[in-house]
C-alpha cells in the first residue's frame, strides 16, 4: 500500500518504512493500448529490490502465530484449507514470484498481464499471496502434499489494467478478490467514481471483494470547499493551510489534491479547477501542481488533467510544512468537497480529520474493508455515502527471515482472507453482508479498543 504504503518494508527495525512513494509502471514493447493519464498506479506500492535481495527468498516465520492470531488454527488442522475457493490477488506488480514458485507458492503460478504490459518492480503481490498461501496450507513452504486455495495472481497496474484484472477475474470466476491498494482519486468520497464501478461488476457477479483499509489515518483531510477573499480555501489552520509534519532526513513525499467532481465514467472532464501548493513554515513556495482542468480534451497535455486532482512529488526534510489549495474557476457550488492526503514514511498531518483517510475502493460499500489491529495509521471513518470503514480488524506484521518485516493495512487483508477462505471452505460461499452481519454479532470477531477483531469461532461452527 507506504507508512502511507499499504504494504512497505524495513530491514533494521521491522517496521513499516517506504523506500519509494511512487513507482510508475513503464509501457513496454508488448503494450496493447496506449498509457493515459489513468494508468497511473495506485501509490501504495512497496519498494523496488534487485533480483538478488534476500526479501525475494526470505521465508515467512509467524504463520503459525498468525493463525492463532484469527483462531483458524484449529480449523485448518481439521482439513479446512481453502480448497473449495479461488482467491484472486490483484496487485501492481508481483516480483520475486520466479523464487517463491516451487518453494513458497505453488509452481504453477502466473501473472494475467492485462493490456498493458506495465507490471511494477515491486514484491507487494508476491508476499500476499504467500501469507495466503501460508495461512491456509499451514506452512509457509510449498511441498506436493501442501492443501490450500487455489490462488490466481492479476497485474492491476493503473486503470486499464485493473479493469482488465476486474473482467478476467468474472471471467474465470474467482471467489475471492483481494485488493489491498488504494487510489487517492477517482470517486466523490462517497463509494462511487469510476474505479468503484469497476469493482462493482466483480461483486455484483457474486465475488467478494477484500480491500485494504489504508494507511492514511493520520494524514488525511477533508471538508467542503469554502473560498476565502483571495480565492484560497478555507482550511483548518489560520484559515488557509494545512500543516504537514515530516520526521525522516530525505523523505520521499506523495502529496494529493482531489475533490467531487468524478462520475462512474472514466472519461468524464471536469472543467473545476483547483491547484495544490507546498509552502514551508515561513510561507515560501518550495512545490506545486497547477494543472489545467477545464473539460476539454487536450490530449496528452502535460499542462492538463481530464480529473479532479493535482499532485506534488518531492523530497523533503525534518520539519513543519504548509499546504494550500487556490481556486481557479468560480464554478464550485456550497455541495463541493475537497481531500488532501500525503504519502511518505513517518508523515503525518496537524490538521486531520479521521473521515477522511478511508480512499477508493475501500470506502465501497459492497467490499469487505479490513483494517490492521497493530498499526495506527490504518485508515478509518465514515464516507460521505455513510458507510463505516473497515468492517472488521486483523493483525498485519509478518515477521520474515533475515530481519525483514512487513506491517500495515495491506497484509492484514491478506491475513482476512485466508481466515475467512478456511471458514467458507467448511461453512460455504458466505457473502460479504452475512459475513459482516456474523462480524458485527461476534460470532466471527472479538471486539476489542482498537474495534472488531477478526476471530473465528471454534472449527467446524458455521451457524
Amino acid at each position: 500500500m507506504p507508512r502511507r504504503l499499504l504494504y512497505s518494508l524495513r530491514k533494521s527495525r521491522g517496521l513499516l518504512f517506504l523506500a519509494a512513494v511512487l513507482l510508475f509502471g513503464a509501457c513496454g514493447e508488448l503494450q496493447k493500448l496506449t498509457r493515459t493519464e489513468d494508468d497511473e498506479p495506485s501509490t501504495d506500492v512497496a519498494p523496488k529490490f534487485e533480483s538478488d535481495d534476500p526479501a525475494y527468498h526470505a521465508s515467512l516465520l509467524n504463520t503459525g502465530q498468525l493463525m492463532q492470531s484469527v483462531n483458524m488454527t484449529s480449523w485448518v488442522q481439521r482439513g479446512f484449507h481453502g480448497r473449495s475457493q479461488t482467491i484472486a490477488i490483484l496487485d501492481n506488480g508481483f516480483a520475486g514470484l520466479s523464487a517463491s514458485r516451487g518453494k513458497h507458492l505453488p509452481p504453477n503460478l502466473s501473472v494475467f498481464k492485462g493490456p498493458l504490459d506495465n507490471e511494477g518492480d515491486t514484491l507487494h503481490g508476491t508476499k500476499l499471496a504467500e501469507v495466503i498461501f501460508a495461512m491456509t496450507s499451514g506452512s509457509p513452504n510449498w511441498s506436493e502434499r501442501s492443501q490450500h486455495p487455489t490462488i490466481k495472481l492479476y497485474n492491476a497496474n493503473g486503470f486499464s489494467n485493473f479493469s482488465a484484472a476486474v473482467d478476467q477475474a468474472i471471467k474465470d470466476r474467482v471467489d475471492i478478490i483481494v485488493y489491498s491498494q488504494v487510489w487517492e482519486f477517482g470517486g466523490n468520497f462517497d463509494g462511487r467514481g469510476f474505479i468503484n464501478a469497476a469493482v462493482n461488476k466483480a461483486t455484483s457477479a457474486g465475488i467478494l471483494w477484500i480491500n485494504a483499509a489504508g494507511n492514511y489515518a493520520t494524514s488525511a483531510w477533508q471538508g467542503p470547499l469554502i473560498p476565502n477573499p483571495d480565492y484560497s480555501a478555507r482550511l483548518p489552520f489560520e484559515s488557509r493551510y494545512v500543516r504537514m509534519v515530516v520526521n525522516e532526513p530525505s523523505t520521499p513525499v506523495k502529496i494529493i489534491l482531489s475533490w467531487n467532481d468524478f462520475s462512474d465514467s472514466k472519461d468524464w472532464r471536469t472543467a473545476r479547477n483547483l491547484d495544490l501548493v507546498l509552502l514551508d513554515k515561513n510561507g515560501r513556495e518550495l512545490a506545486s501542481a497547477r494543472k489545467i482542468q477545464d473539460g476539454i480534451d487536450h490530449g496528452r497535455s502535460s499542462s492538463h488533467s481530464a480529473h479532479a486532482r493535482e499532485s506534488i512529488e518531492t523530497t523533503l526534510q525534518p520539519g513543519i510544512y504548509l499546504l494550500r489549495v487556490d481556486i481557479r474557476s468560480n464554478n464550485f457550488d456550497m455541495n463541493s468537497r475537497i481531500r488532501i492526503a500525503a504519502n511518505g514514511p513517518d508523515i503525518s498531518f496537524v490538521d486531520q480529520s479521521t473521515d477522511a483517510s478511508v480512499m477508493i475502493p475501500a470506502d465501497n460499500p459492497t467490499v469487505l474493508t479490513v483494517g490492521a489491529s497493530d498499526d495506527s495509521s490504518s485508515s478509518f471513518g465514515r464516507t460521505t455515502g455513510g458507510a463505516q470503514k473497515p468492517e472488521v480488524l486483523a493483525p498485519s506484521i509478518l515477521q520474515f527471515e533475515r530481519d525483514i518485516s512487513f506491517q500495515g493495512s495491506s497484509s492484514a487483508a491478506a491475513v482476512a482472507a485466508a481466515a475467512i477462505a478456511v471458514f467458507r471452505d467448511a461453512c460455504g460461499s458466505v457473502n460479504r453482508a452475512l459475513l459482516v452481519q456474523k462480524i458485527t454479532d461476534g460470532f466471527l470477531s472479538q471486539a476489542s479498543e482498537a474495534g472488531r477483531g477478526l476471530w473465528l469461532p471454534p472449527s467446524g461452527q458455521c451457524r
